[in-house]
Order: C-alpha cells, then sequence, then structure tokens
C-alpha cells in the first residue's frame, strides 16, 4: 500500500543524515563520535547537545546505510499516518 503524502519530511530527513555523515567519515570520525557522541553517564554533556548530535554521528559506512535504508522504509509511512510535524516531533523526541 502506498503512502497518500509526498514524504519530503523523510526525504530531507535522510538527506541531512547522509550528508551529514558522510562529511564526519571524511573528518576526524574518531574524535567526532569521543567529543560529540552521546554518553549516557553524562547525558547533558556539551550543555545536551549530544542528545542531537548523536543522531547524525555513525560508526562506519555500513552503520550509516543501514540506518538510512530502515528511516527511508518506514518513515514514509510513519509520516504519512502521523503528519510530517508529529513525524519530526517524534525523531527529536
Amino acid at each position: 500500500m502506498g503512502t497518500r503524502i509526498r514524504p519530503w519530511a523523510t526525504w530531507i530527513l535522510c538527506s541531512a543524515i547522509l550528508a551529514i555523515g558522510v562529511a564526519l567519515m571524511i573528518g576526524n570520525l574518531k574524535a567526532t563520535i569521543t567529543d560529540y557522541g552521546f554518553v549516557p553517564e553524562d547525558p547533558f554533556r556539551h550543555g545536551g547537545i549530544t542528545w542531537l548530535t548523536s543522531f547524525f554521528i555513525h560508526a562506519g559506512l555500513a552503520h550509516l546505510l543501514g540506518n538510512l535504508w530502515f528511516l527511508w522504509l518506514t518513515g514514509d509511512n510513519v509520516e504519512d499516518a502521523f503528519g510530517w510535524r508529529r513525524f519530526l516531533f517524534l525523531i527529536v523526541a
């Protein structure tokens, strides 16, 4: 069954994750993970920004592509059911 809408939020989110993820891999990925990855023992490190930055950091190309594939397959259906605003709220939450 197809979706009733064009899943723009899913497409834009996948594009942003891909662009940022590839850019981080070109740079010093290990340092970025150490500095901006989420650490459960210290969740409000850097003023809590790691809650957001950890969403874009992946351990390697396979991890990045696997997460994008899952988001691509399921995101459009969730966005269709919830609407783009609630879908993005769910992603942020």
